[in-house]
Parts: C-alpha cells; structure tokens; sequence
C-alpha cells in the first residue's frame, strides 16, 4: 500500500510569481457599473494606463478588470487603497497580477540536453535547383 504524502507547500513547487509591471487584477466588480465608472473609481489613487472590463456575450460585464498603472509603485498603492473597498454594494478585491510559469525540473533539463545536436545542412547549389525548378520557386 502507498503511504500517503502530504502534497508540496507553495516554497517547494515547480512554480514561481513573477510581478507583472503596473499591473493589478480587480474581482467582485458588480455587473451595474459600467466602464466609465470603474475608471473613475480606479483613478482615486493614480491614472489608469490601460483597462480591460471583459463582458459576456449579452454585454454584461464579467466582474474583473485587468488594469495596467504607470508603474509598480502605483499599482503597489491601488492595492493598499481600493482593496475592501466599496463599490455599489460590493467589496472590490484588488489584488497584484501575476504569471506563472514552470521551471523545468532537473529530469527535464538533462533530457533536453542529451537530444542530439544536428548541424544545419546546405544543399549544394546543383541540388537545390532542383528542388526549385521541381517546386516552383514562388512555393519555397
């Protein structure tokens, strides 16, 4: 029988943050407010460089917004200043954004690095036209 391991805390998985520069993501945004309103209510702290406020299909809103600061100093204090705050009856979670990519493991690395290593070719020039007269040098 396995034994059971516990699964990896967020120190000691493959997966790393990385601070994407000036930007924050905005959750819980009711679905009455409008594009207008949101930007007003975002540039309490700074202007807004770049909004995005996705909508379904029928046209209303998703309830987030990705929003784009002048710089992380900026965006750092929009999170600390909108973050729990009102808007029409909801809390708004403004939170800052984040990729994520994987590292590629150790396994992985030495397999990348045992495929082997092909030179590129040059066909002699003979050959090649060849090949073009064959083709047709305009599908080449």
């Amino acid at each position: 029988m396995n034994q059971y391991t516990p699964p990896k805390t967020s120190n000691e998985r493959d997966y790393s943050p990385e601070v994407i520069d000036g930007r924050v993501n905005v959750y819980n945004i009711p679905i009455v407010v409008n594009r207008k309103l949101l930007k007003e209510f975002l540039e309490q702290i700074a202007p807004v460089v770049e909004l995005s406020y996705p909508q379904k299909v029928d046209g209303t809103p998703k309830g987030f917004a990705l929003v784009k600061y002048a710089n992380n100093e900026k965006a750092d204090d929009a999170v600390k200043e909108l973050n729990g705050m009102g808007l029409r009856g909801h809390a708004v979670t403004v939170v800052r954004s984040k990729y994520w990519f994987k590292r590629p493991s150790a396994a992985t690395k030495k397999y990348i690095d045992a495929l082997p290593k092909f030179p590129i070719l040059e066909l002699p020039a003979e050959l090649s036209s060849i090949i073009l007269s064959y083709m047709g040098e305009e599908e080449f």
